[in-house]
């Protein structure tokens, strides 16, 4: 029965991933958490960078959208740039919360790692922020670093038409 049920689920939630022109974070499942452990975002990339651009629009240039775990919570994590310094990294993590068995929504708290002389930022399990690639000329009078921000909210925004 719970099988079934949660079969039902997962197809009601991809039917309506792949026709979706809209998202809601307060009401929309984002991913599901298959029985093998592999994470499956349900909503297009697209929407949700749009999602995610209206809350933070410094986030520019999405090179990678996924789900990852972080102390053994799950985060949709957006890597990209800084709109307001393009040489420098930007990612954005929005926590998740089961809004059903395996499946998943958008929580109540975000992160930004925004780097400072620094191409790639990231997050990492032990120590937060940090810089992971630097592609500037090497100067030693420069420093390079990532600021982190932890900010409560979904760091997600309804949209209305995907265009």
């Amino acid at each position: 029965m719970k099988t079934r049920l949660l079969f039902v689920i997962m197809w009601i939630a991809l039917g309506h991933a792949s026709a979706q022109v809209a998202f809601d974070p307060n009401i929309d499942s984002i991913a599901v958490m298959h029985p093998n452990g592999i994470w499956e975002i349900l909503i297009s990339e697209k929407l949700l960078i749009k999602s995610a651009q209206k809350v933070v629009p410094r986030l520019t240039e999405v090179s990678e959208l996924s789900v990852q775990q972080i102390h053994s919570k799950p985060y949709l994590f957006f890597r990209g740039k800084d709109g307001e310094s393009p040489e420098s990294g930007f990612t954005l993590m929005v926590a998740l919360k089961e809004k059903a068995p395996n499946l998943w929504m958008a929580g109540n708290k975000f992160q930004i790692c925004r780097g400072v002389y620094c191409s790639v930022c990231g997050f990492d399990e032990y120590w937060g922020c940090a810089c992971e690639r630097y592609d500037g000329v090497f100067d030693a009078d420069i420093h390079t670093y990532c600021r982190h921000s932890i900010a409560l909210g979904m760091g997600l925004a309804p949209v209305s038409h995907e265009k």
